[in-house]
């Protein structure tokens, strides 16, 4: 038995055949030499279904591919045939809960930036009366290790509501932030990939600007919220994914952490870390069911480091920023199943239920508050044009508090990472 499963072995490694040329089609925008960089192929390379189906999910993975066929006409002859999204797109990007908008982004996204698949752009973002905006890039497949490089240059003005256990408004206060922010990651294999970035921010905290007021409402219940803070955040994280890509569905899974250090001017400093995990399972008619853990946590005594949670963050049917705290828990659970499967236009149903925790610190998780919805929704996208995207959920929440409102925005709530 043992030399006929030798003879076998040495046949197959007699019989396959290696990369002899590749050649590809449907690249209109996307320059070959940047495709055939994402694809990861060199000749003399082994053929085999694995390597097929890797090099597949490679480039459906960017995301600006409708679709890719990797096939061996010949022997030893790897044809790449792809069809491209459409990727220099204005867009407009917005969130909001409650039957109002409270955020709403317009710019330039570029995710094939001159066909050399990097993203370079910027946007606007009005909230409640704030100004803010950004210019970003992006660059990945670089050199022989494959390095992806991200930058981001922004200016935010941020809002944050402090509620009571009751859920009515008892402070609140802004947060006008200057953020340069800078990462590298490096792909160890197919599927497990490091990373490393650093925050180098200045927040300036008031009580009133422009439209928005918190002086009285502050003062009334013993709050007072001033002062600036300069940190400089670097941040190590690690992510394994194994994640199949299809036009609008996933399977597989992976998870990701990360740890961090605050160094502050004006506090002590503070640690974070995050875990987070997704399972993806695709069902009969095309319909996904889809599983999302995370946990956060941080100490520290700035208010710039606090984890917020509402229907936008985490509960769907809660006001944004309904609950707060430094150490946070959470789960959803999604169902979606398309009505409509076109080339061009895609509804997804859903059906989903999310569940928090959140307490005040790390070490106060016996004064926690568990936070449970369930709800409805809908998905609006297209196959065809990259990053298209409407998503409308309504949530109900049953505990704490008996709440319900609408969710909406130009992204999945959550999506593989």
């Amino acid at each position: 038995m043992k030399c006929i499963i030798a003879m076998l072995i040495a046949i197959s490694v007699l019989s396959a055949t290696t990369i002899s040329s590749i050649s590809i089609n449907g690249n209109k925008r996307t320059d070959e030499m940047t495709l055939l960089k994402i694809a990861n192929l060199s000749l003399g390379d082994t053929i085999s279904d694995s390597l097929i189906e890797s090099t597949t999910q490679r480039i459906l993975r960017t995301d600006i591919f409708t679709s890719c066929d990797v096939t061996e006409l010949q022997p030893g002859e790897i044809t790449i045939s792809v069809v491209e999204k459409w990727t220099i797109i204005p867009f407009v990007s917005f969130q909001g809960n409650g039957g109002k908008i409270i955020l709403f982004n317009t710019g330039l996204y570029d995710a094939n930036f001159l066909g050399r698949a990097g993203v370079i752009g910027g946007d606007y973002t009005y909230l409640l009366g704030t100004h803010s905006g950004q210019i970003f890039a992006m660059k990945d497949n670089i050199g022989d290790k494959r390095v992806k490089l991200t930058g981001r240059l922004r200016t935010q003005k941020g809002l944050s509501n402090w509620y009571d256990s009751t859920g009515c408004l008892e402070a609140g206060f802004l947060v006008d932030r200057k953020l340069v922010f800078a990462s590298g990651e490096l792909p160890l294999n197919e599927k497990l990939t490091v990373s490393i970035s650093g925050n180098l921010l200045y927040d300036t905290l008031s009580e009133s600007i422009s439209t928005v007021n918190f002086d009285s409402l502050n003062s009334a219940n013993g709050y007072h919220f001033e002062g600036s803070n300069r940190a400089f955040v670097p941040t190590l994280s690690a992510r394994y994914s194994n994640f199949k890509y299809k036009t609008f569905t996933y399977s597989g899974g992976g998870i990701k952490a990360g740890v961090g250090h605050a160094f502050e001017s004006d506090f002590g400093g503070y640690n974070s870390f995050s875990l987070a995990g997704q399972w993806y399972k695709e069902l009969p008619l095309k319909s996904n069911l889809c599983f999302n853990g995370e946990l956060f946590g941080a100490d520290g005594h700035a208010q710039t480091n606090v984890f917020y949670l509402g229907g936008m963050s985490g509960v769907r049917g809660f006001p944004e920023n309904l609950f707060r705290g430094k150490a946070l828990g959470k789960l959803n659970i999604e169902y979606r199943i398309p009505s409509l499967n076109t080339k061009w236009l895609v509804f997804q149903h859903v059906l989903f239920a999310d569940y928090a925790t959140i307490a005040p610190r790390l070490t106060d998780l016996d004064h926690s508050v568990s936070v449970g919805s369930g709800g409805v929704g809908l998905r609006i996208l297209s196959p065809k044009i990259y990053s298209f995207m409407i998503r409308l959920d309504y949530g109900w929440g049953f505990t704490p508090l008996n709440s319900r409102g609408l969710s909406f925005g130009t992204t999945h709530y959550f999506r593989p990472f």
